[in-house]
Formats: C-alpha cells, structure tokens, sequence
C-alpha cells in the first residue's frame, strides 16, 4: 500500500535510498555483484535487493527508452508493482 513506485515519497524510495548506499562506492558494487556470482556467498545477499536493483535498472532503461522497444520492461515492471511475483503462485510464474 505504502509503495508508491516511481514516486518520490514512499517504501520504494526509502529502499531505493538504503540499495544506493550500501552501493554508493564502485567498490561496493562489484564486492556485492560477486556474492551473486558465487554461490556459497549468494545466501549474505538480501533477494529483495537484487529484485529492487533489477526493477530501478530496468526502470532507467524504460526511461532513456533502451529497453526493447514498444513493450519493453513495462509489463515485467508493472508485474513487480502489483507483486505478482510474490509467494508460491508467484514463485511459479518465474
């Protein structure tokens, strides 16, 4: 309810704001891309996170209109915002 996508104001910012410091430095970007790329390390890194720098990526993407064309990352986008990917039945989509 309190997620406001795409606003200034809301979870989604807030979170968007603690990713990017965690992630300010280029340092800090590439020790936390290679905990995704090993798996024993995978497990310290939060999943939520991964998800939000995909949807801010993707969303950037959109914005400078390098996204695929026509339909782009929207209707992957507007999946998250609607949390379709949640749970079991979301697991299943995936």
């Amino acid at each position: 309810p309190g997620w406001n996508w795409g606003y200034a104001q809301g979870e989604a910012h807030d979170k968007a704001f603690e990713l990017r410091s965690k992630l300010r430095t280029p340092e800090q970007r590439a020790t936390w891309r290679s905990k995704l790329d090993s798996e024993g390390d995978a497990i310290n890194v939060d999943w939520e996170d991964v998800k939000l720098a995909l949807a801010l990526k993707w969303q950037r993407a959109a914005r400078e209109r390098r996204d695929g064309g026509e339909a782009g990352w929207a209707g992957v986008l507007e999946a998250m915002r609607l949390a379709r990917f949640e749970g079991a039945a979301g697991k299943a989509l995936l």
